[in-house]
Formats: structure tokens, C-alpha cells, sequence
């Protein structure tokens, strides 16, 4: 599926050379997955009224999903430079 998003981001901008779009494809994908899956993570604290867990661990909570984000941006890049060369 990450091959897929790879090309169709490549073809969609029009780029012959896939190497050089490598690290913008990752993260373009980063960001898709980091904004949805904060959008969800908002959607339970407000649907359940559990406003105390960014009351009291936000600032955890924040350097987590930055962890987590960057975790995934580098494997992308490392799966994308792959698709590159293949």
C-alpha cells in the first residue's frame, strides 16, 4: 500500500525523477496520518468529556505523538527511498 501512495504521489506532480520527491512524499504521508489521527484522538476527549487527560498530560501527550511522527516519517523515507530504486 506505501508503494502505491509513493507512485500515485509521484504521477500526481508530475516528477520523472522519484528520488528527488522521496522525502516530500514522506512527508506529505506524515502529516495525512498525524492530522487523522489527531482528529480522532480530539473526537474521544471532547465525545467522552475526558478534557482532564490534555488538562494534565498534554505536554506528555504532545511529545509523544512528536516522537511517534517522526518515528514515522523516517521509516517512510527509508521505504520510499527503497520504491525509488527499484
Amino acid at each position: 500500500m506505501m508503494k502505491y501512495i509513493f507512485f500515485t504521489l509521484c504521477n500526481l506532480f508530475g516528477k520523472k525523477d522519484r528520488l528527488v520527491w522521496v522525502e516530500p512524499a514522506a512527508m506529505m504521508t506524515t502529516l495525512a496520518v498525524a492530522a487523522f489521527l489527531h482528529v480522532l484522538f480530539l473526537l474521544f476527549i471532547f465525545e467522552f468529556e475526558m478534557t482532564f487527560l490534555v488538562e494534565e498530560y498534554g505536554a506528555l501527550l504532545m511529545g509523544g505523538s512528536l516522537v511517534v511522527f517522526s518515528c514515522l516519517y523516517f521509516l517512510l523515507v527509508r521505504k520510499f527511498k527503497k520504491y525509488a530504486n527499484s
